[in-house]
């Protein structure tokens, strides 16, 4: 089947599945989609597919996630009759060839998570076999004794925490991951967002007291001269054929760029922004690009070289029919980088266009499995070959020490973004990326991948950020990681029940306050300065013990 009849079968389901016509589905409208390809799809199951489908856990799809999961999937496929029967036949036979010992382990592991193998595909079945058969299972390993509580012990360390002198802005931001995640007028408004300087956002708060969206790029309305029928460059899903000056057309619809607020000077510069994209030059001109680093949920990123200079940077690809991400990291990283923020992974002002037909090949190998879009918004980045958070707890090397310091750096960053009327809405350790010196000490915790951020006084937002800060202490205080186990979806006093059991054999007083800190986040009651406050106190106390 082309893979245009296959996104049109999907384009048809997803439309079918959206009740409420705003582009995106909810859990119960994803669980009714899977049950009308599969009426005995459990419920558990349901929910881990959606999980996994949520890239950006929002607790909703939009079309991309959707498409980008099930088409890639293709245990998925049968559901949705992109694969025929014949690839679910090839899997049965090839399960039959395997020995019954594998396969009565694949299924008890399926059954100890709760779920039924009558219910899995042959695909799924076969894959599970598969999973045993290579040792990754993960769903079985145990991390907790990583956590910084139960290991405080590590080679890298976190710097002297002697306060900066007034004017210091800490660590130039222009440094340089071992994984890389994550600017047009000076304000965000004529006078609408009163821009707030670091030091005064925290200072100002008390140390709060312990004691109708459319279905964006790929269904949303059509620009003008493009038809949603017919063949050739005007068929809806005729993606490749398109012009740059039409696909970001096509891809940054006037809904793309709600998340700017009410505000008219916003959102008329990002209008002036989108403009440029269309007509928008490469810079291979004046980059070499040297390897593939990464792939994350928004895009790939590439180890580029000035031509120049010799300087390296990161280079970040996205696909244009996903630039309404792309332009929330531009504007977000020019609006943070105006009131001197350095813990944030900076987009540079200056965002071109790669055409992937003319990309070299290190760009075109790694892009081969994009579908159809052929230009590519091209955003270059600070290099960051530290490696995140997430990487340095499961590695063992968060030491307490480290933690507090991150987590400091993390939530004053968020205090001065709230302050000025931005809010992140994907906070996790996976997107806190380090900065170290050459002896491999820990000078800041960087927050990177605004692609999901919103603009303007939006207290929803704020509380989401607090939220799911709370649960990046959790995670990297524990060990349990963010995306295996779910956390996003716990229930707060589970969260801090199993951090007070983490925390009971800690003989340090900060440590021991960790449950109850969290308690007080996940209540909702403390703003983002006074959750930064709490935290460089928890760090000055450690110190001094």
């Amino acid at each position: 089947m082309a893979d245009a009849e296959k996104i049109d079968r999907l384009v048809t389901a997803f439309k079918a599945a959206d009740a409420t016509g705003n582009g995106r589905l909810a859990f119960p409208e994803f669980f009714a989609l899977l049950k009308k390809g599969n009426p005995n799809f459990d419920e558990e199951q349901a929910t881990d597919l959606f999980e996994k489908s949520d890239q950006d856990m929002s607790g909703e799809l939009d079309f991309d996630e959707f498409v980008e999961y099930i088409f890639n999937n293709k245990s998925m496929n049968h559901l949705f009759l992109l694969e025929s029967s014949s690839m679910e036949e090839e899997c049965k036979q090839t399960l039959l060839g395997k020995t019954q010992a594998v396969r009565a382990e694949a299924s008890k592991a399926v059954k100890d998570r709760g779920e039924s193998w009558r219910d899995l595909t042959w695909r799924q079945r076969l894959d599970e076999v598969k999973d045993i058969e290579k040792g990754a299972a993960e769903h079985h390993e145990d991390r907790a004794t990583r956590a910084p509580i139960k290991d405080p012990s590590s080679m890298s360390k976190a710097p002297s925490r002697a306060r900066p002198k007034t004017g210091d802005g800490g660590p130039s931001p222009g440094s340089t991951s071992k994984t890389q995640k994550s600017a047009v007028n000076e304000k965000v408004g004529p006078g609408k967002i009163e821009r707030v300087e670091v030091a005064k956002a925290v200072a100002a708060a008390p140390a709060a007291g312990m004691g109708g969206k459319g279905m964006g790029a790929l269904l949303g309305g059509m620009p003008k001269g493009l038809s949603a029928a017919g063949a050739g460059p005007t068929n809806k899903f005729a993606i490749a054929e398109m012009s740059q000056t039409e696909l970001v057309a096509y891809s940054l619809q006037e809904d793309d760029l709600d998340f700017a607020g009410g505000d008219p000077a916003v959102k008329a510069e990002l209008q002036a922004f989108r403009d440029y994209l269309k007509t928008a030059t490469s810079p291979l001109d004046k980059l070499d690009v040297i390897k593939f680093i990464a792939k994350g949920t928004a895009g790939w990123v590439f180890l580029a070289q000035d031509k120049e200079s010799g300087a390296r940077c990161a280079l970040k690809l996205i696909r244009m029919t996903q630039a309404r991400s792309g332009i929330k990291e531009w504007y977000c990283s020019k609006v943070l980088k105006t009131v001197g923020v350095s813990n944030v992974v900076f987009t540079d002002e200056t965002v071109r266009v790669v055409e992937r037909s003319s990309a070299p090949e290190v760009i075109g190998k790694e892009l081969e499995k994009a579908g159809p879009v052929n230009y590519f918004m091209c955003m270059v980045q600070e290099l960051m070959p530290w490696g995140t958070l997430e990487d340095l707890a499961k590695e063992g090397e968060l030491s307490p020490e480290i933690m507090f310091k991150c987590l400091e750096d993390v939530a004053k960053t968020l205090a001065i973004a709230h302050a000025n009327g931005l809010q992140h809405r994907d906070v996790k350790p996976e997107n806190i990326m380090l900065q170290m010196n050459d002896d491999d000490d820990v000078l800041a915790a960087k927050l990177c991948d605004f692609g999901s951020s919103m603009v303007g006084d939006d207290p929803k937002s704020c509380q989401d950020d607090i939220r799911r800060f709370g649960v990046t202490l959790f995670s990297v205080a524990t060990g349990e990681g963010w995306t295996k186990n779910r956390l996003i979806r716990e229930k707060h006093d589970a969260l801090v029940e199993r951090l007070g059991a983490a925390v009971a054999a800690s003989d340090d007083p900060s440590v021991k306050r960790l449950p109850q800190v969290l308690e007080q986040i996940l209540s909702g009651s403390m703003s983002m300065a006074q959750v930064a406050s709490v935290m460089e106190e928890l760090g000055d106390a450690y110190d001094e013990d």
